[in-house]
């Protein structure tokens, strides 16, 4: 008997599958679905038992080694097969991915006692109960995809425990996806709170045994609840009953490696292919999301009031202004005055800035030299790591000392130019000496991230100062103040989505103002006050934006009227790089596809590699055309389907 096999690799367009002999004593475990261990090449990896046959191959072929202890439904092979085929990777590629990191089953950690659930009650105010019976409504009815669109504060999490409630009284288990670790770690207390703990966090930073203890348990159907990144999409399931997509308009969904999957669609086949619940829940939905559920792909549920009643009043302030009355600090007048009466009054504030780093580039006042990285043309951000003054690339992580005169005339006259988390931080000390002042955000180590996270959680600060981390979900209760510091850094962007985007944080972190029956307030600090996007979003008028938005998205064919497919071409050889680009695109474009471009992306070299792009737009029946051409050339381009990164 043979088996042919997907194995946990990259394989060529000509080679979906390989041909294993099975042995004799294996011939009564095996079945379709079966994960196997099989020597490839030098490597001993897995693979996916796809058909069983007696056809012999011409060539000699490898005996399965042994049967492991996982095995995939139809349906979760059904989930793999489209995985790969919808983002024009190779079906190894699409089985990595739902394999745990191990090859061998790992030492099982002992599992601690559960609470009862029934310890803590979690009890739903009558607009939230009124949308939970719908959603139960929907469920009897075999309606199962939903998105709930509830401004900032509303109690969409207590919606979500409650469904959570009741696909466990059915054995059921339920995946609750959230955008950022440090988010995950919040949610994680109010879910144990409630389901004590038969519940795992799962995200990069928690131990490889751990992560495959987890897949087991999951698997086996002794570990009910998972919490964590788009990655926990991957786990095995024994019952799966709900997935929850919570912010589910961030970006950081979206994977931008192999395979470059969006979280929120494979959420949605999974839900049809394995025959579970769907909810998307956000305060500012992106604009094909709002656009399906309006089109009846999903049931749309809205709680438009908040639980204290009060959305926090805002205020747009006009950065040029400040300019003309000779005020150049980063942090305008009005901000520096809430910030002193909310000191005063022993509240809190959060302050977010969208950049790293203490200055955006550093430059020669004498010659205009910018010191650039060497590997990806693109300035140097000045950072302050360990008390030293570094130089470091955000695209490939090279790090140079802070030079004292100019790499290119010598001159000592050198200056950092723009404003980065790091300088916010240290004029908002200067302005505030005795306030307990936190940074947050993606360059703090490890264990100096921990200790602010519990003095977050502690609500040990009077300030707090953060990146694009303090903005998805964080319910502070004591925040009377945020203060948007530069609300432009998205907007001019090369992207079709900067509007959105720009809205989307502009709303979310107002939000974190105000909770608990007080209004509280929001500044937005901007040197473009009369964009479309910061206006709405000062007013709380998703639904004015997403009319403006959509119909700037259908007068260029953009989603969700077409597909985006993005195809980056990058060589160290530049010449190399161009050419590539230019043969497809003149191969895509004879067969009748729209393309824009080819062009250099906006990041022109990354990696010591140059770069050039083109942006294909496709209807639905143009997706096997273009996947026939561009999948057997695979290997030579970045395909991006749906892309959320254009540069």
């Amino acid at each position: 008997m043979f088996v042919d096999l997907i194995v946990e690799t990259k394989t060529p367009a000509s080679r979906p599958y390989f041909t294993y002999s099975l042995p004799d004593e294996l011939e009564e475990s095996i079945k379709i679905g079966s994960i196997v261990a099989v020597v490839f090449g030098r490597r001993k990896i897995r693979g996916l038992v796809i058909k069983i046959h007696n056809n012999k191959p011409s060539y000699p072929t490898k005996p399965i080694q042994a049967l492991l202890s996982y095995s995939f439904s139809k349906e979760r092979i059904q989930t793999l097969l489209w995985l790969a085929k919808y983002y024009f990777c190779s079906p190894g590629e699409s089985l990595k991915f739902f394999l745990p990191a191990e090859l061998v089953r790992p030492k099982i950690i002992a599992e601690k006692p559960s609470k009862d659930l029934k310890e803590i009650k979690v009890d739903l105010s009558p607009g939230q109960q009124d949308l939970y019976n719908s959603v139960i409504a929907d469920w009897s009815a075999n309606k199962d995809r939903h998105l709930l669109c509830g401004v900032t504060g509303s109690g969409k999490t207590e919606i979500y425990i409650k469904l959570i409630e009741k696909c466990l009284q059915n054995s059921g288990q339920t995946i609750y996806l959230l955008p950022e670790i440090f988010l995950a770690s919040v949610i994680l207390k109010r879910l144990k709170k409630v389901f004590g703990n038969n519940i795992q966090i799962v995200h990069s930073k928690i131990s490889k045994s751990e992560l495959v203890d987890a897949y087991q348990r999951f698997s086996d159907g002794r570990l009910k609840i998972i919490v964590g990144a788009r990655s926990a999409l991957s786990f095995l399931p024994h019952n799966l009953k709900l997935i929850i997509i919570d912010e589910e308009h961030d970006s950081s969904f979206k994977q931008e490696q192999s395979p470059r999957y969006d979280a929120r669609l494979l959420a949605e086949k999974m839900a049809e292919y394995e025959n579970c619940h769907l909810i998307l829940g956000t305060a500012t939905p992106r604009i094909e999301s709002y656009f399906e559920a309006l089109e009846g792909k999903y049931q749309l549920l809205e709680l438009p009031d908040r639980f204290s009643q009060l959305l926090p009043e805002t205020t747009v302030v006009d950065m040029r202004d400040e300019l003309k009355s000779k005020n150049f600090s980063v942090i305008s007048e009005k901000l520096k005055v809430s910030l002193t009466e909310i000191i005063g009054q022993k509240s809190q504030a959060i302050l977010f800035l969208n950049r790293r780093g203490l200055a955006t580039f550093v430059s020669c006042r004498d010659c205009g030299f910018i010191e650039m990285c060497p590997n990806c043309n693109i300035p140097l951000v000045h950072h302050l790591n360990d008390n030293r003054d570094i130089l470091e690339c955000h695209q490939c992580d090279y790090k140079k000392d802070l030079p004292t005169r100019c790499s290119s005339c010598g001159s000592v006259y050198i200056k950092s130019f723009g404003t980065g988390i790091q300088k916010i931080e240290a004029e908002v000390k200067a302005l505030f000496p005795k306030a307990r002042i936190l940074r947050l955000d993606s360059d703090l180590k490890e264990k100096e991230f921990e200790e602010i996270t519990k003095k977050i959680h502690d609500n040990d600060f009077d300030i707090l100062i953060g990146t694009q981390i303090i903005a998805k979900g964080l319910d502070l209760p004591n925040v009377d103040l945020v203060g948007i510091i530069s609300a432009d850094t998205a907007l001019h962007f090369p992207d079709y989505h900067s509007g959105e985007l720009t809205f989307q944080i502009v709303t979310q972190v107002s939000g974190r103002a105000g909770r608990r029956g007080k209004q509280g307030q929001a500044i937005i600090q901007t040197y473009w006050p009369d964009n479309q996007a910061i206006k709405f979003a000062a007013t709380h008028s998703y639904r004015d934006f997403y009319a403006l938005e959509v119909e700037v998205r259908k007068i260029f064919d953009y989603p969700p009227f077409k597909k985006i497919v993005r195809l980056v071409s990058q060589n160290e050889d530049k010449d190399k790089a161009r050419l590539e680009i230019r043969r497809i695109a003149k191969v895509l474009k004879d067969a009748g596809l729209e393309c824009a471009g080819p062009a250099p992306a906006f990041y022109k070299r990354i990696r010591n590699r140059y770069r050039y792009h083109l942006i294909i737009k496709i209807d639905d029946k143009d997706r096997e055309k273009l996947y026939n051409l561009l999948y057997p050339v695979s290997d030579k381009f970045i395909i991006d389907i749906d892309p959320v990164n254009m540069l």
